[in-house]
Protein backbone atom coordinates (compact mmCIF):
# COMPACT_ATOMS: atom_id res chain seq x y z
CA UNK A 1 0.00 0.00 0.00
CA UNK A 2 1.41 3.46 -1.03
CA UNK A 3 0.33 6.75 0.69
CA UNK A 4 1.12 10.11 -1.32
CA UNK A 5 1.41 13.64 0.77
CA UNK A 6 1.97 16.28 -0.21
CA UNK A 7 3.99 19.09 1.91
CA UNK A 8 2.36 22.07 0.00
CA UNK A 9 -0.72 22.56 -2.06
CA UNK A 10 -1.54 20.63 -5.00
CA UNK A 11 -2.00 24.28 -7.02
CA UNK A 12 1.08 23.47 -8.71
CA UNK A 13 0.81 22.32 -12.69
CA UNK A 14 3.07 19.38 -11.85
CA UNK A 15 4.89 16.99 -9.35
CA UNK A 16 8.81 16.26 -9.95
CA UNK A 17 7.55 12.76 -8.36
CA UNK A 18 5.93 9.98 -9.97
CA UNK A 19 3.14 7.12 -8.62
CA UNK A 20 5.59 4.11 -7.54
CA UNK A 21 5.86 0.88 -9.21
CA UNK A 22 6.64 -2.12 -6.80
CA UNK A 23 8.42 -5.08 -9.08
CA UNK A 24 7.67 -8.52 -7.07
CA UNK A 25 10.40 -11.30 -7.46
CA UNK A 26 11.50 -14.17 -4.92
CA UNK A 27 14.16 -12.59 -3.88
CA UNK A 28 13.02 -9.04 -3.50
CA UNK A 29 10.46 -5.96 -4.22
CA UNK A 30 11.10 -3.25 -5.79
CA UNK A 31 9.96 0.56 -5.61
CA UNK A 32 10.55 3.09 -8.99
CA UNK A 33 9.60 6.37 -9.71
CA UNK A 34 10.45 9.19 -11.43
CA UNK A 35 12.22 11.93 -9.19
CA UNK A 36 12.94 14.60 -12.02
CA UNK A 37 15.28 16.94 -11.37
CA UNK A 38 16.35 15.40 -8.06
CA UNK A 39 19.82 13.84 -6.98
CA UNK A 40 21.07 12.36 -3.49
CA UNK A 41 21.11 15.77 -1.70
CA UNK A 42 17.74 16.33 -2.22
CA UNK A 43 16.22 12.96 -1.34
CA UNK A 44 15.80 11.50 1.86
CA UNK A 45 14.59 7.60 2.63
CA UNK A 46 13.59 6.75 6.22
CA UNK A 47 12.61 3.13 7.32
CA UNK A 48 10.74 2.04 10.24
CA UNK A 49 11.49 -1.87 10.85
CA UNK A 50 8.59 -2.19 13.23
CA UNK A 51 5.54 -1.54 11.16
CA UNK A 52 7.80 -2.40 7.70
CA UNK A 53 7.50 1.11 6.41
CA UNK A 54 9.34 3.52 3.89
CA UNK A 55 9.04 6.99 4.26
CA UNK A 56 10.70 8.69 0.92
CA UNK A 57 11.20 12.78 1.41
CA UNK A 58 11.93 15.14 -1.35
CA UNK A 59 13.09 19.10 -1.88
CA UNK A 60 13.57 21.64 -3.73
CA UNK A 61 17.35 20.88 -5.31
CA UNK A 62 19.46 24.06 -4.90
CA UNK A 63 19.90 25.87 -7.37
CA UNK A 64 16.72 26.12 -8.93
CA UNK A 65 15.23 29.17 -9.92
CA UNK A 66 12.17 30.67 -7.89
CA UNK A 67 10.59 30.82 -11.21
CA UNK A 68 10.72 26.70 -12.12
CA UNK A 69 9.85 25.94 -8.30
CA UNK A 70 6.53 28.17 -8.22
CA UNK A 71 5.31 26.00 -11.23
CA UNK A 72 7.13 22.92 -10.35
CA UNK A 73 5.87 20.69 -7.16
CA UNK A 74 9.43 19.06 -6.05
CA UNK A 75 8.73 18.93 -2.27
CA UNK A 76 6.91 15.47 -1.73
CA UNK A 77 6.59 13.03 0.77
CA UNK A 78 5.59 9.17 -0.12
CA UNK A 79 5.01 6.33 2.52
CA UNK A 80 5.37 2.71 1.38
CA UNK A 81 3.88 -0.23 3.55
CA UNK A 82 5.87 -3.27 2.52
CA UNK A 83 4.75 -6.58 2.84
CA UNK A 84 6.37 -8.39 6.39
CA UNK A 85 8.12 -11.09 3.73
CA UNK A 86 10.82 -8.23 2.82
CA UNK A 87 13.20 -6.62 5.08
CA UNK A 88 13.17 -3.11 5.06
CA UNK A 89 16.50 -2.47 6.97
CA UNK A 90 18.30 -3.69 3.99
CA UNK A 91 16.91 -2.11 1.46
CA UNK A 92 18.77 -0.65 -1.13
CA UNK A 93 18.15 3.42 -2.73
CA UNK A 94 19.66 4.78 -5.56
CA UNK A 95 19.00 7.45 -7.70
CA UNK A 96 20.25 7.46 -11.35
CA UNK A 97 18.99 9.76 -14.36
CA UNK A 98 16.09 11.02 -12.24
CA UNK A 99 14.85 7.39 -11.71
CA UNK A 100 14.44 6.57 -7.38
CA UNK A 101 15.15 2.91 -7.05
CA UNK A 102 14.59 1.47 -3.88
CA UNK A 103 15.56 -2.20 -3.69
CA UNK A 104 13.63 -4.29 -0.55
CA UNK A 105 15.25 -8.31 0.05
CA UNK A 106 13.07 -11.07 0.98
CA UNK A 107 13.67 -11.74 4.60
CA UNK A 108 16.47 -14.09 5.33
CA UNK A 109 15.40 -17.83 4.92
CA UNK A 110 11.94 -17.22 4.01
CA UNK A 111 12.69 -18.38 0.59
CA UNK A 112 13.76 -22.30 0.32
CA UNK A 113 14.86 -24.15 -3.10
CA UNK A 114 12.72 -26.97 -3.00
CA UNK A 115 14.38 -30.22 -4.83
CA UNK A 116 12.55 -31.33 -7.63
CA UNK A 117 12.21 -35.30 -8.00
Amino acid sequence: MVEEKQSQPLSKEQSMCSEITPIKTLESITYMFAGAGHSKESVSVKCDVETNTIYVKTKTPEGVSKEFSDRIEFNSEKVISVDKMYDVAKSDVSIVNGIITIVVPTQDKRIKTLEVK
